[in-house]
């Protein structure tokens, strides 16, 4: 069922006339956006209700009636349905079926109008009018169910037509989106991005020649041309971009900030069991609406690279799904941030002649070129040679990075310098006659060259400072040794807590009592070590995030620490996640994912090949 969004402006104090005869005070203006009811349920529910439970009356079925009545209902501000009516029907008794079904069904998901007023944002639920139709159709004589088929541009308001956004309108909602209320300015954006692309466009383009500043909440404008090409698809494509009640739910608690990292990884996983590739495209387009809250892209980077490698062969085996993942992939790349969303097609890497085949005929007959292009990206391999380049790029970067510094990196990082009496070198800076702040960066520094037997005393003297700047002992704790503790709480109430698991146990059984608390179990009833379950999640839990740079490691370090301790070998790597050498920090955590994945293969402890398609992490660029 497509969303239709209809915008109302009402400018009274610009052309000097009264609507409606409504007094309106002379600098009143707002903006409405209404959003339609929705049947409760997964998608689909609607047709699955009314299959279920409309019944093929006797006597029409008798005389052989068929036909499609058309029917319009009120659903009120709690939900329930009302005021039930017939406005095309086709026999008396098939009528009062369908009355009868509609007054049968549980409370919808009502309707919503969200005003701006006065500088204000205020969502509330509307009674809202419905048109349903409902085919009836003779099958076999063995079926006594009606066949249901709802046309999805039917099941709308009375007003059928998309209102016509004005070029004056989007900019008006473009202004809005430089409100000091974060809310206010979310909500217009979100508005723009269901409106046509080109007024976007032209809008954005007169924005940037007047110098707005419209963005205090948002990263930036390119991200509304692309997403408004995407409601613009779906909603052409009959596709759900905004989900259920409940998926929105789970999603939106992602993003709280007031549930610990166990929770996440539940609600996650759930979601990927659950999800179907009708769903999907809700799940990308909360995290673009959502970019500027990290977690969002960080779940939706793990969501959406898992879910699309266990459900590949269910997308490209259905060509609506194909061409709209193909599609999505090229809008993706339009909004040219860092992310998995720029990745999408490597997924079809080392695909079967099988589904190269699809594509093919898929090209014959694609009418959209953005969907042409892709296939032919695909076919020719052109896209693997893009990341290549990217790659290259990256490289580059940190070898002129790295020039200018006075300090090389050592060939042999378990060399780099480790203060042996750590807490006696903080105590002496302590005494140092320069500024304050001065000695808490200077001890910082000396605690970031800390190995793991000097991280309890490292901790207990940081826990000293007057913390005149921002430090972060949880972050420091998972940052450099990739202990998967938990940001969610105090930091010193984490802090307490991490130090008494370090008294108690040795490193490896910290880092296995940490996976445990996360949810992340990689060992079988015997104790021994699951590797269908390590290689899971060294596929997928060190994730790129749909948009940003910014890797989340779920426990992936942490498992790694377990496998070189069972196989007594770091491949080469050092000891801990990340090192600090003079100004600048490097982290080698997708090269030893890499190499523990070759590792287990090579020792035939994981399937050599991989029937499913590649992870995104595989082509790690950022």
């Amino acid at each position: 069922m497509s969303i239709k969004t209809i915008f109302v402006i009402i400018l009274s104090f610009l052309c000097g006339t009264l609507l409606a005869q409504e007094k309106k005070s002379p600098t009143e203006s707002y903006i409405t956006m209404e959003t339609e009811p929705r049947f409760s349920g997964e998608p689909g529910a609607l047709s699955e209700f009314v299959a279920n439970n409309l019944v093929y009356p006797p006597k029409a079925k008798k005389r052989g009636i068929e036909g499609k009545v058309v029917a319009k209902f009120v659903i009120t501000e709690d939900g329930t349905t009302d005021e039930v009516e017939i406005i095309k029907g086709i026999a008396p008794d098939c009528d009062k079926e369908v009355i009868r079904m509609i007054k049968s069904m549980p409370k919808w998901e009502p309707g919503k109008s969200t005003k701006m007023e006065e500088g204000k944002m205020i969502t509330r639920a509307k009674r809202s009018f419905y048109t349903l139709p409902v085919n009836f159709r003779l099958r076999d004589k063995e079926s006594d169910k009606a066949a249901y088929s709802a046309s999805q541009s039917s099941n709308t308001y009375n007003n059928k037509e998309e209102t016509t956004v004005t070029y004056s309108d989007a900019k008006l909602l473009y202004k809005k989106m430089e409100d000091e209320n974060a809310d206010s300015a979310r909500n217009a954006f979100i508005m723009l991005t269901e409106i046509d692309p080109k007024v976007v466009s032209e809008v954005a383009i007169k924005a940037k020649q007047d110098n707005y500043n419209f963005f205090k909440h948002f990263l930036t404008d390119r991200f509304l041309v692309p997403i408004a090409e995407l409601t613009q698809y779906c909603r052409s494509n009959n596709i759900d971009y905004k989900g259920s009640a409940r998926l929105q739910g789970s999603l939106d608690s992602l993003c709280t900030g007031k549930i610990d990292y166990a929770t996440v990884y539940e609600i996650e996983n759930k979601l990927i069991n659950t999800l179907t590739p009708e769903e999907i495209t809700a799940v990308e387009y909360w995290a673009l609406i959502n970019e500027m809250q990290w977690r969002a892209g960080q779940s939706a980077g793990r969501i959406l690279n898992k879910f699309y490698s266990l459900k590949w062969q269910l997308i490209v085996s259905d060509k609506r799904q194909l061409n709209s993942f193909l599609k999505k992939a090229r809008i993706y790349s339009r909004i040219s941030i860092a992310g998995s969303l720029n990745l999408y097609l490597t997924k079809f890497n080392g695909c079967n002649e099988a589904t190269r085949a699809l594509l093919r005929n898929l090209e014959k007959e694609a009418e959209d070129n953005d969907i042409k292009k892709n296939i032919r990206a695909v076919l020719s391999g052109s896209y693997i040679d893009e990341i290549e380049v990217r790659k290259w790029q990256k490289e580059e970067r940190v070898k002129k990075f790295q020039a200018g510094r006075p300090n090389k990196w050592p060939e042999n990082l378990d060399v780099l310098p480790v203060v042996i009496n750590l807490a006696d070198s903080m105590e002496k800076v302590s005494h140092l006659t320069i500024p304050e702040k001065d000695i808490e960066t200077k001890i910082h520094d000396l605690a970031e060259f800390a190995d793991y037997n000097q991280l309890g005393t490292t901790l207990l003297y940081l826990r000293k400072l007057k913390r005149t700047f921002n430090w972060n002992n949880t972050e420091f704790i998972q940052k450099f040794f990739g202990v998967p503790v938990d940001y969610n709480g105090i930091d010193s109430d984490i802090t307490d807590s991490f130090l008494s698991m370090y008294n108690k146990m040795d490193e490896i059984g910290l880092y296995q009592y940490y996976l445990n608390k996360t949810g992340l179990q990689i060992k079988d009833e015997q104790g021994s070590l699951d590797y269908k379950k390590v290689y899971e999640i060294l596929k997928f839990d060190l994730s790129i995030p749909f948009t940003g740079q910014s890797k989340r490691d779920f426990g992936v370090f942490a498992v790694i620490k377990i496998l070189e301790s069972t196989f007594d070998t770091r491949l080469g790597m050092p000891a801990r996640n990340e090192h600090r050498w003079g100004p600048v920090f490097k982290t080698f955590l997708s090269e030893r994912r890499n190499l523990w994945i070759t590792y287990l293969r090579d020792h035939n402890l994981i399937a050599a090949t991989d029937t499913e398609p590649p992870s995104f992490t595989d082509y790690d660029v950022y």
